[in-house]
């Protein structure tokens, strides 16, 4: 008895052991879960799953840009996603590969606001299948031509580009590098980003540039149309009179990038590795749309390029300055950050502003508030708000730079607007929108209106109209000319 006693006390003191490491375990990975959750994004709602692939393009017509070598050409990465019907999950591809977290990841994590949302980054997933064959179709699938934001990246809309991709939609992402987080190149070549710094007020003497912000602020938050016409026109002739890269050449050199990308596109100039794609693309009628600086990018190449069709731009101001006072061709969706927060960025009390920074944009002043422009603004946005990345924390509420909605309910607004505003002006499709998409986020989505615009632009006198129009003009004209002498 004593040694059968002593057998089965021994297992007993190895399971008791072995559950109290067990449990011990699960404890540290929901803990770890908790802090650093690997989110997959969430998953598409459309009737296709999502291929993805990756390619680049060279632009032998410019070299140097944007003061890379003078013999070296302009190279471009593109992300491009799209329907599939096939859905392997040793083809699914991460949210970022191991040479991607080794440059572009890391670039992104030397941005304050987002050094915790890049530790969710590393582990995540996407709902894309790389190399699948894209769905067949008896017609081209409609087309959509993305850039991202400054200092971001290709993929920082993924989530919204598997949502298109699973509805019907071909999606290319430019990444437009220098501009860009760091890129990396299938060969290994990186090009890093490479800041502005303070190239927009070196130079400048105290009062200079007390001017200058006294100008940005009042163009922002003035009641007064006239300061704030005023003070916008200032501001412009002081980005264009400066050294600046964002202003003189980012802007051109971005508008050059997506006509290159179409052109040599729609002319086959392509990898061969996405010929079934670019068969299966409608670069005739295409739409654009991109965030921040991107989507500047999107409505500046719809004013001045018949192959657009539509335009969203995602919290991106006039930063091409050449819609200003000018109506869009085509239809625009222009979707704002929460105002109120802007203001108090300013030290400004208006917990109901009535304005948008680019408010003097995309729209002819005496057409304002009656053209095909939708403009929406979204309560608790915040400019990254326009991003995967307030999905990959557990409770974004609060936050400074991500907003205070949640990341299912950013995802959710992101995808419900962007795909309803495409569908109606690109597919014919009875969509509801904008009354549908507003009435599902009542207490979030604000639909403004541009018309104290014109109403303003209307008790002027002829003379004064004339007075405003020639000096936009001679403004247009001088930013062009500094832009071509620049590149």
């Amino acid at each position: 008895m004593a040694l059968n006693c002593k057998s089965e006390s021994i297992p007993e003191r190895v399971d008791l052991a072995l559950n109290k490491l067990i449990a011990l375990f699960l404890a540290v990975t929901l803990a770890a879960l908790c802090i650093f959750p690997a989110h997959a994004l969430p998953v598409p709602d459309g009737e296709y799953f999502v291929g993805m692939r990756t390619f680049e393009l060279t632009d032998d017509s410019r070299y140097g840009v944007l003061g890379r070598p003078d013999h070296e050409p302009r190279k471009l990465l593109i992300h491009v996603w799209y329907p599939t019907e096939s859905a392997d999950e040793n083809q699914r591809r991460p949210y970022f590969t191991d040479a991607e977290i080794e440059t572009s990841a890391a670039a992104l994590g030397r941005m304050r606001a987002l050094r915790r949302v890049l530790r969710r980054l590393k582990r995540a997933n996407t709902n894309s299948y790389y190399g699948a064959p894209v769905a067949s179709v008896n017609t081209p699938w409609p087309t959509l031509i993305y850039s991202h934001g400054f200092n971001l990246l290709a993929n920082q809309n993924t989530a919204l580009m598997e949502h298109l991709a699973s509805h019907g939609y071909i999606i290319y992402a430019i990444q437009h590098p220098v501009d860009a987080a760091d890129t990396i190149f299938a060969d290994g070549q990186v090009i890093p980003f490479v800041s502005t710094g303070n190239d927009q007020t070196t130079g400048l003497s105290r009062e200079e540039l007390e001017r200058v912000r006294r100008a940005y602020k009042q163009s922002r938050t003035s009641p007064d149309l006239d300061e704030r016409l005023e003070a916008r026109l200032t501001f412009w002739d002081y980005q264009i009179n400066q050294q600046s890269r964002k202003f003189r050449t980012s802007a051109k050199v971005w508008l050059d990038d997506r006509r290159f990308v179409i052109d040599a596109l729609s002319e086959g100039r392509a990898p061969a590795s996405i010929a079934d794609l670019v068969s299966a693309s409608d670069f005739s009628r295409s739409g654009h749309f991109g965030m921040s600086r991107g989507g500047s990018s999107a409505a500046a190449f719809c004013l001045v390029d018949d192959r657009c069709v539509a335009s969203v731009n995602m919290d991106g101001g006039d930063s091409h300055l050449t819609p200003f006072a000018t109506t869009m061709p085509t239809p625009l969706l222009m979707l704002h950050q929460d105002q109120s927060h802007q203001y108090r960025q300013l030290n400004v009390q208006n917990d109901a502003p009535d304005h948008w920074s680019n408010d003097f944009s995309y729209e002819a002043f005496a057409d304002a508030g009656s053209t095909t422009v939708t403009r929406i603004s979204f309560k608790g946005f915040r400019h990254l708000s326009f991003t995967d990345y307030p999905w990959f924390v557990q409770n974004p509420a609060g936050s400074a730079s991500l907003g205070q909605q949640s990341g299912t309910t950013i995802i959710d607004i992101q995808n419900d607007f962007v795909r309803s505003f495409f569908d109606k002006h690109m597919r014919g499709i009875d969509t509801g929108f904008p009354d549908r998409q507003l009435n599902t986020f009542p207490d979030i989505a604000v639909l403004g209106s541009n018309e104290t615009v014109a109403v303003w632009w209307q008790s002027k006198e002829g003379d004064e109209q004339e007075q405003i129009a020639n000096r936009i003009a001679e403004l247009k004209a001088r930013t062009e000319q500094l832009r071509a002498a620049s590149q």
